[in-house]
């Protein structure tokens, strides 16, 4: 069994990750909550660290996977 520690995300990181997970860009989520698409990337960035996740696709597993984020189908 492989044990990872506990990650919490603020809530702005919370909100990207969802979008993100939902297929929209950085910039399209930069329009959806008022912000820079850099301020953006550096959610995911902040998110894909605190993961130790090698890239944006391995973050969405391990978001999904380890139950920090959840979705259902009718999320999508």
């Amino acid at each position: 069994m492989i044990y990872y520690p506990r990650v919490a995300l603020t809530r702005r990181e919370d909100d990207v990750c969802r979008l993100m997970l939902k297929g929209f860009s950085a910039r399209e989520i930069a329009s959806v909550l008022g912000i820079a698409s850099r301020t953006v990337e550096q959610h995911l960035n902040n998110v894909r660290n605190k993961l130790s996740a090698e890239n944006r696709v391995h973050m969405a597993a391990h978001l999904l996977v380890r139950g920090i984020i959840t979705m259902t189908v009718s999320d999508l």
